[in-house]
């Protein structure tokens, strides 16, 4: 299944409250994230990947703090961290697809989302206080998580559990 066929299966198996991808305002939302929470390319001084924008967030986490390294198959739990009633900003980024796509999601279809691809996730609150990374390592089974901001995440309660940092 292409990406593009998942996103439509996505929007069809959950609510419009618990899944939505906001189309008309989605470059909007990612500068908002990238202003807060990525470091930015300076064109002046760097003409080299000039199209950075939406791209390789991962390498470019503004002071990222490693919150701890989970297995692949305890992301789910981990997720109950969050707000069930909440929504969060979801971005994805693969080397499957041209920029980073982003969703409007609930707790419920974070992992579903994820699914899609399983490369690099982010959860970005949606005042823009918090922004988490996993980054999924197939190799090892793992995924790393980190994160940026000004406040406390909903997964920072769960470094005793894992031995975080």
């Amino acid at each position: 299944m292409f990406f593009e066929e998942k996103i439509e299966w996505l929007k069809k198996e959950f609510s419009a409250s618990d899944f939505r991808v906001p189309y008309t305002h989605a470059t909007d939302i990612l500068k908002s994230i990238e202003k807060s929470f990525i470091i930015r390319k300076d064109v002046s001084r760097d003409l080299v990947n000039l199209g950075q924008y939406f791209n390789n967030w991962k390498e470019n986490i503004k002071h990222e703090f490693e919150l701890m390294t989970i297995q692949t198959h305890e992301f789910e739990d981990c997720l109950r961290s969050l707000n069930i009633d909440t929504n969060y900003w979801v971005v994805l980024e693969s080397s499957k697809i041209p920029k980073n796509f982003i969703a409007d999601c609930r707790p419920i279809s974070i992992n579903p989302f994820y699914c899609t691809l399983h490369d690099y996730l982010f959860i970005v609150e949606k005042k823009y206080e918090w922004f988490v990374c996993f980054q999924n390592n197939k190799l090892t089974q793992t995924i790393r998580v980190s994160k940026s901001g000004s406040r406390p995440t909903p997964f920072d309660e769960l470094i005793n559990v894992h031995g975080g940092r």
